[in-house]
């Protein structure tokens, strides 16, 4: 029974979505200094292929980036 590894996409991208989300308050704020400054900041890791990892000097790719980047 291999189920499993159709379902880790889907539990990551829960978890990240859970990181993503927070209180109430806090998304306010943070959208308020996403507004006044006209910046977001995004993070990925090197090497969690294949959610983001560097294809080149200081080039992030990955569909956790294209994820990310599609949202900002």
């Amino acid at each position: 029974m291999r189920r499993w590894p159709a379902l880790l996409p889907a539990a990551w991208l829960c978890s990240a979505l859970a990181v993503a989300m927070p209180a109430a308050g806090a998304r306010a704020d943070t959208l308020q200094t996403i507004a006044g400054s006209g910046r977001m900041t995004l993070a990925y890791r090197e090497s969690s292929v294949p959610f983001s990892y560097l294809g080149g000097p200081r080039q992030p790719i990955g569909f956790g980036v294209d994820i990310a980047l599609k949202v900002a």
